[in-house]
């Protein structure tokens, strides 16, 4: 294939290439428009498995991840679907759970998964050139990004496709699928403590598994049959149900795999609040107590009924390192200043107080203005209506 896509772009002046699989096409074709060439596949599985068949051990493998057939429909539903957005799982398993057996074993032994580092798929938003090959993607159904220590929002624009330089070559496009992200730790950018970011809990399945396959006595004592027999498993199951999506028709198939991507998301939904709720309720906790934080007293002044902020930065670092752990601070550090403060109006007004022009952004309206004294904590003086 390498040599005919090569003749091709060198006999056609082609300078991107874009891969694309449809199982609903009788055949596999190769069009040219707008000085790029789409190659389709209609194949969805690269290989056949030898057949090896054992009812005690994939017995035994569902007493481990009780979840398979459903982590499988996962996996179908995202190939088929339309949504791809919701087609995101953060996989968390303990050590010696079996994590790189099952994805880089059994499913990469289908040549159904591709396994890519975090640093790498990092790299690839940059646009720079790439480690990766069209091969690598080709027949895959999901990405799998092991070890997984840090979620940030460009993890949000892999959703459909993604584009790549391989050295020495033009743009290559390729269609995404499933994402998988697996940790054994917890990743406290994603979830700390129950508390998501929005764009991440719209996105993410939370999927945890707890045992040792390295444990199970059967596993320990025949890998290879055992990963054998599982391999032939999950080929027959993800055959028979792609069978059954590709006879309903693409736009059919379509909402079926939707429908029960959705099943899944709800099976698996776990309590969590959103880090924008849980910033909003300890903004009014602080526009309450602001006046007791002393590092803060030359920060703000007040102007008829409204507490204005000088230096949004200085307010900042006084809110978060009272309110938030540092784990907490690191999640929310990027948010835009005004949405960290709870500042609505952006403009920065300039007023008369005390004989002197100071400035600042209208923060806290309050009911009536006290007067606060002199040689006290908070040393300012009220603004001069006029």
């Amino acid at each position: 294939m390498n040599f005919v896509v090569n003749k091709i772009r060198d006999n056609n002046q082609y300078v991107g290439i874009k891969y694309q699989s449809d199982p609903f096409r009788d055949n596999s074709s190769v069009e040219f428009n707008a000085q790029v060439m789409t190659i389709t596949f209609n194949d969805l599985f690269p290989i056949v498995p030898e057949a090896k068949e054992d009812d005690s051990i994939v017995t035994d493998y569902k007493e481990h991840f009780k979840d398979l057939d459903m982590f499988l429909d996962f996996l179908l539903a995202s190939r088929f679907g339309a949504d791809r957005k919701k087609a995101y799982m953060w996989f968390r398993a303990q050590s010696d759970w079996g994590k790189s057996w099952l994805f880089q074993g059994v499913l990469s032994g289908l040549k159904l998964a591709t396994t890519i580092t975090e640093s790498e798929l990092k790299k690839s938003y940059s646009g720079g050139a790439s480690g990766f090959t069209a091969d690598m993607f080709t027949h895959s159904w999901f990405l799998f990004i092991d070890e997984f220590k840090s979620a940030v929002s460009e993890i949000k624009n892999i959703t459909h496709e993604l584009s790549f330089s391989p050295k020495f070559q033009g743009q290559v496009t390729v269609p995404l699928y499933a994402k998988i992200f697996s940790s054994a730790e917890n990743v406290s950018s994603l979830n700390n403590d129950g508390m998501v970011e929005s764009q991440f809990a719209n996105r993410f399945i939370f999927w945890t598994e707890e045992g040792r396959l390295t444990g199970r006595d059967l596993y320990a004592n025949n890998q290879l049959l055992y990963t054998k027999v599982i391999i032939s498993y999950v080929y027959n199951y993800l055959k028979t149900k792609a069978e059954m999506y590709i006879s309903l028709g693409e736009i059919e198939a379509s909402n079926r795999a939707n429908e029960v991507l959705n099943q899944i998301i709800k099976a698996k939904e776990v309590a969590t609040v959103s880090v924008e709720e849980v910033l909003a309720e300890r903004i009014e906790e602080f526009k309450e107590e602001y006046q007791d934080i002393f590092e803060l007293r030359e920060q703000f002044f007040i102007y008829e009924d409204y507490v204005y902020v000088k230096h949004k930065g200085k307010f900042i670092e006084a809110f978060l390192n009272t309110y938030f752990s540092e784990v907490e601070i690191k999640i929310i550090r990027h948010k835009e200043q005004n949405m960290i403060l709870g500042i609505s109006d952006s403009e920065r007004y300039t007023k008369r107080v005390g004989g002197k022009s100071v400035s600042g952004y209208k923060w806290k309206r309050i009911e009536k203005p006290v007067q606060i004294l002199k040689d006290t904590p908070f040393d300012f003086e009220l603004g001069e209506v006029s």
